[in-house]
Order: structure tokens, then C-alpha cells, then sequence
């Protein structure tokens, strides 16, 4: 456990319990209304992660290139990011957890488009840090048995991953500087594209592949002792190597 562990709380548990009880909602709709091509997936008594939560995400964080790709039996699951999409990797004892959702509305609902709730224990995945202080999470190829929460039938799937963290303390640039920086005319050869996402509660993007806390937690940066958003964001390296023990 991190010393940000210690400081969550129960307000932390709160807007967790809400995110499950809109998960619970979005099942019985998918349940009650199946969507051909949608998959609810879980790994045997996968907990409630009250933990600290993650986000594995692309550089520029735009909006259609969001999130670092997961491998679900040979594909790529959707990257893009919109309201109510998780990827969220959190730790608890010796294994690590990753939930995913995609969703999609129709006339005033939401349904599950995916959902992936997986545990890895130790040894099913990687964690290396370099000399330079990159941290890459990996696994490879590793199959998990669960439940389709679909249909309540025992089901499998193949998961394969490979989650990279750069320190951000050389890496963030304030949003209003970015279209005309050059790793924006880099990336994307000078095409016009969306912005790069930021939040209410931040003014920077990061430029290189990254963790960053959920929004749950970054946004009561002040709460939990940080004088700033970019403050709390650069706090992500130690506390995945404490809870990686890197």
C-alpha cells in the first residue's frame, strides 16, 4: 500500500459504489435487450476495487486514441474514450485488476458494448522499471476462465497487454500550447484533429504514454493533499512502484 492509499476514505468508496450500481444498471439493460457483439466478462469472484485506480493512456490523450490497447483473443478493444468508458488497472495484494467497459445509448439507455473484469495473479504478468524510470506492465497470451455476465454461462477469453508509464515531470505541456508544439505537428503529420483532452480540473496534456488516477480521484487533488492537478500526476510513478514493489 502507497501513503495515498491511506488517504482515501469514504468518500472514495461512495463514487466507487455509484460506478458499480451504473455498471449493475447497464447489465440488466444489456440483459434485458441483447446488442449482437456485446460481451460482459468476468474472472471469478472479481471484488469491488476500492484501491486506487489507474488509467493506462496514450499520450495526447485524444479523445478517438485514448487508452493503452488491450488484446482480447487476437483483437484490439476500442481505445476511444467517451463518458462512462473505464480502463482502469488496480492492485490489491499480489495481483493486478483490470475493468474495462465500453458502452453505448439508445433512446435514453445505456448498454454494455464491452466489459472485461480480469484478475491477474502474480506471475501471470510483468513489471520491469528501466534506468530512465519507465515502468511497463505486460502480459502475454493469458487465458482466463469467468463467467459470461450475459448469460451466466462459464465462459473464456484471451488476454494479452502492454501498459507503459513515463514519468510526466518532463512530459506535460499546458492544453493552450499544444496545437502548435511539436510533438502535436509530429504525431499527426499536421492534420487537423480534436483536441487533446483535459479535464475541469487540469490545464496540461501529457505527451508521452502514461498513468494517470481516474477522475474519481484527481479531481479532489486538494483533498488529498496536493497543492495541484500536475502535482498529483507526477505522484503516479512512486505509487505504482509501491504497489509494484519496483
Amino acid at each position: 500500500m502507497c501513503d495515498l492509499c491511506s488517504r482515501l476514505g469514504d468518500d472514495h468508496r461512495a463514487r466507487i459504489d455509484q460506478i458499480y450500481s451504473l455498471i449493475g444498471e447497464r447489465l440488466a439493460n444489456s440483459k434485458s435487450s441483447p446488442t449482437d457483439g456485446s460481451i460482459a466478462f468476468s474472472t471469478l469472484n472479481f471484488p469491488k476495487l476500492y484501491g486506487l485506480w489507474f488509467e493506462p493512456r496514450m499520450q495526447l490523450q485524444m479523445p478517438f486514441n485514448f487508452y493503452q490497447s488491450i488484446i482480447v483473443d487476437g483483437q484490439k478493444l476500442r481505445n476511444d474514450w467517451a463518458s462512462g468508458w473505464l480502463r482502469i488497472v488496480s492492485f490489491e495484494k499480489d495481483s493486478l485488476f483490470i475493468l474495462a467497459q465500453g458502452i453505448q445509448k439508445k433512446e435514453n439507455k445505456e448498454y454494455i458494448l464491452f466489459l472485461h473484469q480480469l484478475e491477474f495473479k502474480k506471475g501471470e504478468y510483468r513489471a520491469e522499471l528501466n534506468e530512465s524510470g519507465k515502468i511497463t506492465l505486460s502480459a502475454e497470451n493469458i487465458v482466463r476462465e469467468g463467467t459470461d455476465l450475459l448469460t451466466g454461462n462459464r465462459s473464456s477469453h484471451t488476454y494479452s497487454f502492454i501498459f507503459i508509464h513515463t514519468p510526466t515531470e518532463h512530459s506535460f505541456m499546458p492544453k493552450d500550447r499544444i496545437e502548435s508544439s511539436g510533438i502535436y505537428k509530429a504525431v499527426y503529420h499536421g492534420k487537423t484533429v480534436p483536441k487533446p483532452l483535459t479535464f475541469d480540473w487540469s490545464n496540461y496534456v501529457i505527451t508521452v504514454p502514461h498513468f494517470a488516477f481516474h477522475s474519481i480521484l484527481h479531481q479532489r487533488y486538494r483533498d488529498l493533499g496536493f497543492a495541484s492537478a500536475i502535482e498529483m500526476q507526477h505522484a503516479v510513478t512512486n505509487c505504482l512502484k509501491s504497489h509494484l514493489g519496483l
